[in-house]
């Protein structure tokens, strides 16, 4: 299927952990409640989803980045994977 697919090719090709990309995309959708609810199932030792060295080299990446003290989705996540996730999501709606 279509998003599966995409949901692999972009972690290979962005050679990222699965929970970084379920980071991305829980961002993406703005769903706060399930990043809370992952972190309490599995918690981390310095209290962030999936591990602040994980999270930095999303910020280094320019996948994540810091806009009015928000963490918001880079261009790089929305343009290679939102925008055809988005397309795909309309065309089965």
């Amino acid at each position: 299927m279509l998003l599966e697919e995409r949901y692999v090719d972009f972690i290979c090709e962005h050679n990222i952990t699965q929970g970084q990309f379920l980071l991305l995309y829980l961002v993406y959708k703005k769903r706060l409640d399930l990043v809370l609810k992952y972190k309490q199932k599995f918690p981390t030792d310095d209290g962030t989803m999936i591990g602040k060295r994980w999270v930095e080299e999303l910020f280094d990446r320019e996948l994540l980045i810091k806009k009015d003290n928000k963490t918001e989705i880079g261009i790089k996540f929305k343009e290679v994977f939102c925008n055809k996730i988005d397309t795909a999501e309309e065309l089965l709606a």
